[in-house]
């Protein structure tokens, strides 16, 4: 489907109204497009991870992304749960990324 409009055709007077949404991307290019970013959207952690693993804990609140790292376990639960690889995929390496933080935190920042 190409185009980028929604399509109403009644198929005569009294019965329902088909709609049909022809938008830019196919439901399979959209579910592949969510597997990218679910997969790219936890990199953004990974210049606090090296960060914290270097030793810089310093205004590192351990409590915000130990909150985080929980969120991010109930989601993946949810997601298996769901059998929905798309929170899935994204929650749990968001899972691992926080949770490396907190590991980080507690390691290199004397927590432990």
């Amino acid at each position: 489907m190409s185009g980028d409009r929604l399509v109403c055709t009644p198929e005569d007077p009294g019965t329902p109204i088909q709609v049909t949404y022809t938008g830019i991307l196919e439901i399979e290019d959209a579910f592949d497009l969510s597997i990218c970013i679910a997969l790219i959207t936890p990199l953004a952690s990974i210049p606090q991870i090296w960060n914290v693993w270097m030793g810089e804990t310093n205004g590192v609140s351990l409590i915000t992304w130990s909150w985080l790292g929980i969120s991010s376990l109930v989601w993946t639960i949810y997601g298996l749960n769901l059998r929905d690889p798309r929170l899935i995929i994204q929650k749990g390496s968001d899972m691992v990324a926080r949770f490396a933080v907190v590991a980080g935190i507690l390691w290199k920042g004397g927590h432990l």
